[in-house]
């Protein structure tokens, strides 16, 4: 997390740049937020498996609870889900709950 100060120390830096200089900060900046987020996503899908038992908070401030059906690249497809629903979730955004003990009873 950045501190206010921080944050002060870094429009300090980028006042006064040129548009050109600016797009060379912004490009930069993006390769490196690419390079660490898919980092995190290799590291965090590693944990789900198709059968798990997960739970997450859907955009209504619900606890939801589903089976693991896919593991995408950046997603768990869920299934048998609490309320009924199908859901893509982030893998920043599931919990995983248990691991089925016989993944034939899925």
């Amino acid at each position: 997390m950045i501190t206010a100060k921080e944050r002060v120390q870094l429009l300090q830096l980028l006042d006064g740049k040129t548009t050109a200089e600016l797009r060379t900060i912004f490009s930069i900046m993006k390769r490196k937020y690419e390079e660490v987020s898919a980092a995190e996503n290799t590291v965090t899908s590693r944990q789900f498996r198709i059968g798990d038992r997960v739970v997450f908070t859907s955009r209504k401030h619900e606890k939801v609870t589903g089976r693991v059906e896919r593991v995408n690249r950046k997603t768990l497809s869920l299934h048998r889900c609490s309320d009924g629903h199908k859901w893509r979730v982030p893998f920043s955004r599931a919990t995983l709950l248990d691991k089925p003990d016989n993944l034939q009873s899925y």
